[in-house]
């Protein structure tokens, strides 16, 4: 019994300690030309766990984005990241875990 309040503290110590880094990337264009956008915001959100605005970024002049929301608890799963894009004149959407995604804002 003695030996099993160590072990069971060093598995907590385990189960509590996983974090990660949340990012995401992509490439925004126009639905309706297919060109790229740039000057296209980009905010970071983590789902479930902190609905404020974790980072924010633009698109470039190529309309890549690249976004970090930050060190997040990974326990018992990692949380989604949502990114909202918008841009002035454009509809505004909304993806979650971007990699290399490729977004098509619509025009108003």
């Amino acid at each position: 019994m003695k030996c099993m309040l160590p072990l069971l503290g060093l598995m907590m110590l385990l189960y509590c300690s996983c974090e990660t880094m949340l990012t995401g990337n992509g490439t925004v264009y126009s639905a309706e030309t297919g060109q790229p956008l740039d000057s296209a915001l980009v905010q970071a959100f983590v789902s479930k766990v902190n609905p404020d605005v974790m980072a924010e970024t633009y698109t470039d002049s190529t309309g890549s984005f690249s976004v970090r929301a930050g060190m997040v608890g990974c326990t018992p799963r990692c949380p989604d990241l949502v990114v909202r894009i918008a841009k002035p004149t454009y509809v505004a959407q909304t993806v979650t875990n971007p990699v290399k995604a490729a977004v098509y804002l619509q025009k108003e």
